[in-house]
C-alpha cells in the first residue's frame, strides 16, 4: 500500500520551516540527504547548526556523509543493535550512573559509543522505574561547546515539532501530516 511520511525542518522553538512529502516511501535517511540538500540550497549550509532527529535516521553511513559531506553537527537516539547493547551493558557494569537533574526517576552517565569503527560521544539515560538505558549520541565532543543537559535539551526540541503538527489539525489548518495525505507535491 502506497503510504505517505512527511518530514520536515524545524527551528528551535518547534517551529516548521521546511517540510518535503515522501510519496515513495525511502525511509527517514534518505529523506535527511535531500531535506540537507534543499535546504541548503534556499539558506546554506552555514545556518544549520544542530541537526536533531530520531533514530529511523541511524546508520553509520548517514553519519559519515553528515561529517564530511555536509559537515553538520548532529545528535540522534542510538538504535540499540545487538552490537550497541553489548556496548551498553559492559559500560552499565563499569561506571555509575547520577541523578538527572529536574528528571524524577533517571539517571544518566556519559561515555562513548563505537559505531563503525568510529567513537561518538554519548549519553546513556537510565530510565529507573523500567531499568531501560536509552543512549544517545552526538558529533560535537566537546561539553563546553555542548553540555550533557543541552544535548538532551536539544534533542528534546525535536518533539516540540510533533506537538506543532497536531496543533495545527486541532486548530483546523491543514500543515498537520495527516491534513497533507491528499495533496501530490513534486
Amino acid at each position: 500500500m502506497k503510504a505517505l511520511e512527511v518530514f520536515n525542518f524545524s527551528d528551535k522553538n518547534g517551529r516548521i520551516f521546511y517540510f518535503r512529502a515522501d510519496h515513495d516511501v525511502e525511509g527517514m535517511q534518505k529523506n535527511i540527504e535531500k531535506l540537507l540538500d534543499e535546504v541548503g540550497k534556499i539558506i546554506g549550509f552555514d545556518k544549520l547548526k544542530i541537526l536533531v532527529f530520531d533514530r529511523g535516521g541511524f546508520s553509520g553511513e548517514l553519519f559519515k556523509k553528515l561529517e564530511l559531506k555536509y559537515k553538520i553537527p548532529f545528535i540522534t537516539l542510538a538504535v540499540q543493535h545487538p552490537d550497541i547493547k553489548k556496548q551498553i551493558n559492559k559500560f552499565r557494569k563499569e561506571n555509575t550512573f547520577i541523578d538527572l537533574p529536574d528528571q524524577k526517576n533517571k539517571q544518566y552517565a556519559t561515555g562513548n559509543l563505537k559505531i563503525n569503527e568510529k567513537n561518538y560521544r554519548a549519553l546513556f539515560i537510565l530510565k529507573i522505574e523500567t531499568d531501560e538505558i536509552s543512549p544517545f549520541i552526538t558529533t560535537i565532543k566537546d561539553e563546553d561547546e555542548l553540555s550533557n543537559e543541552q544535548l538532551l535539551q536539544y534533542y528534546s526540541m525535536h518533539w516540540k515539532q510533533e506537538q506543532e503538527h497536531n496543533a495545527f489539525i486541532k486548530n483546523g489548518g491543514d500543515m498537520h501530516s495527516k491534513a497533507l495525505q491528499d495533496i501530490e507535491f513534486d
